[in-house]
């Protein structure tokens, strides 16, 4: 897949031309498909394709490289990686991996 996690995470909303995908999944099935009560038994991952314009490339590195930190101590997050795809650099893919799944539901 590229380059091994980085510290980064946090796009700056003019450097990112699209976000290509959002998912979960546990080891129950797909989260959309889990019932709503069983949600807290979910090992949830959350995905997020990025692809950057280039000059905005070393900009958004930064920002994320600071996001990442206050990510990572926010409570119930359990591990945040962003990866940066070595054959293409203005492509990136950010992986969070909640606690549980509650928090993302905004209870």
């Amino acid at each position: 897949m590229g380059s091994p996690p980085g510290q980064l995470i946090g796009p700056s909303p003019s450097a990112v031309r699209g976000i290509r995908g959002i998912s979960g999944f546990s080891r129950h099935g797909w989260a959309s498909n889990a019932d709503a009560s069983s949600c807290v038994k979910l090992a949830l991952a959350l995905t997020v394709h990025l692809e950057i314009a280039p000059e905005h490339i070393d900009g958004f590195k930064k920002v994320m490289l600071r996001h990442a930190d206050c990510s990572r101590n926010e409570y119930g997050c359990l591990r945040f990686d962003v990866l940066q795809e070595a054959d293409a650099p203005n492509k990136f893919t950010l992986y969070e991996f909640p606690q549980e799944c509650r928090r993302h539901r905004g209870e």
